[in-house]
């Protein structure tokens, strides 16, 4: 199986990306695991900043993204205990993007694959940098309902935030709805006046003339 073999599958996924719902932070990082320009150890070990491009996790593998992701031995801890089903095999030769145009594929029949799937990946970075920074590091478990919690907990407060908007809009209609309605015939002129609080607007005038 192909990774992402044409543009329009490419284009597909970088829609997916950008319209998920998560915090920006991950969609940024989601961007820069696509690009490959995260500060994995190979990518450190490239530009002569790390004596070597070892894993931080198992010290045997190179940390390229695939294997930091994917095949590392604690990310596919992290994978079991997540207990997402992925339709499909991640293959060595594909890179972040690869595999999002596969989840994009599956999206539609699996909402919310994407989000699931960055956010994990995302708890997987998060937990590699506690440890490389002197931290202890959490087990898969934890790495997981960490990174899914954070996703329930921005979710949740959207929906709050368009519900609040909602209402809000509701209640401003409800109050232009509720004024009344003069008609005034003056002077040979029909007039139809808005009429609320005290104040009035014309909204049409109309000359009549005399039969």
């Amino acid at each position: 199986m192909a990774g992402c073999s044409r543009p329009s599958e490419i284009r597909k996924a970088w829609r997916g990306l950008w319209g998920m719902n998560v915090p920006n932070k991950v969609r940024h990082f989601a961007w820069k695991a696509c690009g490959n320009i995260l500060a994995t150890k190979e990518n450190l070990w490239r530009r002569k900043i790390t004596v070597n491009g070892l894993c931080e996790y198992c010290g045997t593998h190179t940390e390229t993204v695939g294997h930091l992701f994917w095949f590392c031995k604690h990310a596919k801890e992290i994978w079991s205990s997540s207990k997402l089903f992925m339709p499909f095999e991640v293959m060595p030769s594909w890179d972040f993007m690869d595999v999002m145009c596969q989840v994009q594929q599956w999206n539609d029949f699996m909402p919310g694959l994407m989000e699931r799937t960055v956010m994990i990946c995302w708890g997987i970075w998060k937990n590699r940098n506690e440890i490389i920074h002197g931290g202890k590091g959490r087990p898969g478990r934890a790495v997981v309902r960490s990174a899914l919690m954070m996703m329930d907990e921005y979710q949740s407060a959207n929906e709050s935030l368009e519900v609040g908007q909602k209402s809000t809009n509701t209640t401003v209609s409800d109050d232009w709805w509720s004024m009344d309605l003069e008609v005034v015939l003056g002077q040979g002129i029909l007039y139809l006046r808005l009429m609320r609080g005290g104040c009035s607007w014309y909204i049409l005038k109309i000359w009549v003339q005399n039969p």
